[in-house]
């Protein structure tokens, strides 16, 4: 270790006493203390998702031209009535007229007129009713009323025009409102129906009448041929377990 010679002056004094002079290093040979480490704390690394760098903020789009709006489809128009509402309201107009016909037509005159004079004479029955119970029946509707009527009063109900399409090779009833019929091979459910359970009854009755036979709770059961070579088969309770 280097250090500087001592001078050989005397020490100085101070109020006689004396003071020992400072030693003055040489500052070429002063060893400076290697300085403290500086502590840096640690900055959290960038989360992957997140840019070091702030993005600048996106250039607002540019203005587009305004697009036409475009309507909606309009929905078609529903269809017209299905024949089989327009059946059931006939049936229920029918219903609503034909107490009060039955009162004021003469059953014994009526089966003696042809079908196209008794049809006349309903349908005027029909209207004159209609304007009493202030109903609203086109000429249509009443045409359609009075045949359904005629058919109950000379015909057989509600199969009646079933049994007059050409088209029809069987008929199934099965309770007052499942009819089904055979058409092209095809057996299909119709939109025919009877009122209730003593409405098809009456009917069979009216069928087993016509070749001889009757249909009843003692006789339950009718198989015969009609005129035309036509078959039927009548089966009512206590045989049927589900009515006539």
């Amino acid at each position: 270790m280097f250090g500087r010679k001592q001078s050989d002056a005397p020490a100085p004094q101070v109020n006689g006493t004396a003071v020992a002079a400072p030693v003055l290093a040489d500052p070429a040979v002063i060893e400076t203390p290697a300085a403290a480490p500086v502590a840096v704390p640690d900055t959290p690394a960038p989360a992957a998702d997140t840019p070091a760098t702030t993005a600048p903020a996106p250039a607002a789009p540019a203005p587009q031209p305004a697009t036409p709006s475009v309507a909606a489809p309009v929905a078609a128009p529903a269809a017209a009535a299905p024949v089989a509402t327009k059946t059931r309201r006939n049936a229920q107009l029918a219903e609503t007229i034909r107490h009060q016909l039955l009162q004021r037509i003469d059953p014994t005159s009526a089966v003696k007129m042809s079908r196209k004079r008794l049809l006349r004479e309903v349908e005027g029955l029909i209207a004159e009713i209609a304007n009493e119970e202030r109903l609203q029946l086109n000429q249509r509707d009443q045409t359609a009323i009075a045949n359904e009527l005629l058919d109950d009063m000379i015909g057989f109900g509600p199969i009646e025009p079933l049994l007059a399409d050409p088209a029809v090779a069987d008929i199934l009833v099965n309770g007052p409102h499942q009819i089904y019929a055979e058409s092209h091979g095809r057996l299909k459910l119709t939109d025919c129906q009877f009122r209730d359970n003593a409405h098809v009854l009456n009917v069979a009755q009216r069928i087993a009448a016509m070749v001889g036979r009757r249909i009843d709770e003692s006789s339950p059961m009718v198989d015969a041929r009609l005129e035309d070579g036509s078959r039927v088969n009548i089966i009512i309770p206590p045989l049927s377990l589900v009515g006539p």
